[in-house]
């Protein structure tokens, strides 16, 4: 699902190039979390260490943005899970 996510917000940032003057920062954050994603599929530990953060700082965002419950309740998941299977990651 976060794959999915990053590959839409890469496509709407190129697509609004120059609009803004985030899309710049939006496309290199995007290129990270997909970075991040494909490491979490092949079991990395820095993925994990790298999603966690992202995690972490999403959160302070989430709550400036008065953003919803659900927006962290998914990637928490992601990070309990990953954090109780660490040893299996290379």
């Amino acid at each position: 699902m976060g794959m999915i996510g990053a590959v839409i917000l890469l496509v709407g940032a190129i697509s609004y190039m120059g609009q803004t003057g985030l899309e710049g920062w939006i496309i290199l954050y995007t290129i990270v979390q997909i970075a991040i994603f494909i490491g979490l599929w092949n079991m990395k530990k820095w993925a994990l260490i790298g999603y966690t953060i992202s995690f972490v700082i999403g959160i302070f965002i989430n709550l400036a943005y008065g953003g919803g419950l659900f927006g962290i309740l998914i990637p928490l998941l992601v990070v309990i899970s990953g954090w109780k299977n660490v040893e299996e990651m290379s």
